[in-house]
Parts: structure tokens; C-alpha cells; sequence
């Protein structure tokens, strides 16, 4: 789960889903709809370290990532928007 890392995946439809942390450290999705190219990338969360995303059986997208000020942050895609659904700071703080 590095910055180079590409996570592509497959909803239960022809949509695939394209994540990946650019070099300035911001966690980005882009979407391929019936086949066609991938659109314009679409900022998530800025400064993330990590991330994992997978697609429930459901069809719903979860993301989880870590960012530099120590938060772990779950989110949902539901219907056109993520949800962010909980969040935890490592530091202790807020």
C-alpha cells in the first residue's frame, strides 16, 4: 500500500474504478463508465500515506487510508458522493 501503488476495481457492472495517491501526496479515484476511457481524476482525501479500497457484494466501494496527520479514515461511495463513516487519530488528538 505505497504511493506508487494503483488499485484499479471492477463494479458488478461494465464501471471500473481507478485509485492511486499522486506525487503530491493526494489519494485520487477516476472512473470508467460501459467501457469507455477513464475520466479526469477526482482529489478523495489530500495527503495520504496509504490506502486500500475494495467493492462489497453489494456493489458498494470502501476506501480506508492513512494520512500525514496520523488520521485513519473509512469511507463509502453511496449513490454520486463519498461518506466518510469513521475516523480515528493515531496521535491521540481530537
Amino acid at each position: 500500500m505505497g504511493k506508487d501503488r494503483n488499485v484499479i476495481l471492477k463494479k458488478q457492472n461494465t464501471d471500473l474504478w481507478e485509485f492511486h495517491i499522486s506525487n503530491n501526496g493526494d489519494l485520487i479515484y477516476s472512473m470508467a463508465v460501459n467501457g469507455t476511457d477513464f475520466g479526469k481524476g477526482i482529489v478523495i482525501e489530500p495527503d495520504v500515506e496509504e490506502f486500500h479500497a475494495d467493492v462489497g457484494t453489494d456493489g458498494t466501494i470502501h476506501l480506508i487510508c492513512t494520512n500525514k496527520k496520523g488520521e485513519l479514515k473509512y469511507l463509502e461511495w453511496m449513490d454520486t458522493k463519498w461518506n466518510l463513516k469513521h475516523a480515528y487519530n493515531f496521535s491521540g488528538k481530537g
